[in-house]
């Protein structure tokens, strides 16, 4: 496997990276800590005075995924990296391509990320009901999607 060290100054909820990404270099090596998991490996690898900067990283395959990552110097003088998954940046042109129905909800409690275009203007609701057929809704090529919200 090959990882690739970056410094990010991108927020972390930002969805594309790209231009907040300064690489700072590739490691050819690398070696498990124990078992790899996808979404939070950790690895080590050779030592370099650069890599301990890094904030961002990629891993090659089998993985393909970038990651936020904090790295250490051991006992050994071997780099240790431990990595948390990023998927939005990961996945960002499936995400940014990818036909979607989008719905907000005023009430929604705790707010972890803000919604600058709060309130929702009414004229933008288009509420409807739908009766069930008997049988299961079969999705076609030429049909159109429907998201159902119920809201008690």
């Amino acid at each position: 496997m090959v990882i690739t060290f970056y410094t990010s100054t991108a927020n972390p909820k930002q969805a594309n990276k790209a231009n907040f990404l300064t690489q700072i270099g590739t490691a050819k090596t690398l070696n498990p800590t124990r078992a790899l998991a996808l979404l939070t490996p950790v690895v080590s690898v050779e030592y370099n005075a650069n890599f301990v900067r890094a904030n961002y990283c990629y891993i090659g395959a089998p993985f393909n995924s970038y990651y936020f990552c904090k790295c250490a110097v051991d006992v050994a003088g071997k780099i240790i990296v431990e990595c948390q998954a990023d998927p939005v940046y990961t996945w960002y042109d499936y995400l940014i391509n990818c036909p979607a129905t989008i719905i907000r909800n005023e009430n929604v409690g705790i707010n972890y990320v803000v919604d600058n275009q709060l309130p929702i203007d009414n004229a933008r609701f288009y509420i409807r009901g739908e009766e069930f057929q008997q049988t299961p809704l079969e999705p076609s090529e030429n049909a159109k999607q429907y998201l159902l919200i119920l809201n008690g």
